[in-house]
């Protein structure tokens, strides 16, 4: 509220605390866009599994490349995608909770020093 406010102890712990859980949940934001693009990818190549009608398949694990039947493939890209999913799942869950944190650190701080505070980006 005033634009003078002196800053306590217990003001720069909130501080420092926002910035941490806003940088966390900024590389989550990144991981997340991965595992987006990850779901993306294993969707195409599901796809390009209907297109082999029983024929063995090259895909890549790690750097290298591996030949599969298709079926053995197919379930190789199901369970990828699966462990993408429930990877994806608890980003969101940490990213939900420190957002909750965050919006409470907000109230905290706005409400002690009014405009003269920018937590927004």
């Amino acid at each position: 509220m005033e634009p003078n406010a002196k800053v306590t102890k217990e003001d720069q712990r909130f501080i420092n605390e926002f910035s941490r859980i806003h940088q966390k949940n900024k590389v989550i934001d990144d991981e997340l866009r991965v595992f987006n693009e990850k779901q993306a990818n294993y969707k195409d190549a599901l796809n390009a599994c209907d297109e082999l009608f029983g024929e063995n398949t090259k895909i890549l694990i790690g750097e290298t490349f591996i030949e599969l039947p298709e079926e053995a493939a197919r379930e190789r890209i199901e369970k990828l995608k699966e462990e993408a999913t429930e990877g994806e799942k608890v980003l969101k869950k940490k990213h939900e909770v420190n957002k909750k944190r965050l919006d409470e650190l907000k109230v905290i701080l706005y409400s002690k020093f009014g405009k003269s505070i920018n937590l927004d980006e």
